[in-house]
């Protein structure tokens, strides 16, 4: 299954920086199934959003291997 990756980083005010967050959604039985997550480890702060980016790009394809082995994510 082809999934689609949004990112939703979530940018908080103490201590500043950014936080991992994001959505995979796919297409089945002709509607849009939209699934959101956050980092497992709510604590974890990033300084910059790419860096949080970076942190959905792993959070998702592990979700990937375990759940869709065979499926793709785009974003």
């Amino acid at each position: 299954m082809d999934y689609k990756l949004e990112h939703k980083c979530d940018r908080i005010r103490a201590p500043q920086g950014w936080t991992a967050v994001y959505t995979l959604s796919h297409m089945k039985d002709g509607t849009w199934h939209v699934h959101k997550f956050a980092n497992d480890e709510p604590t974890r702060v990033f300084a910059t959003e790419q860096q949080a980016k970076e942190r959905n790009w792993e959070l998702a394809k592990a979700w990937l291997v375990a759940e869709d082995p065979d499926g793709q994510i785009f974003e």
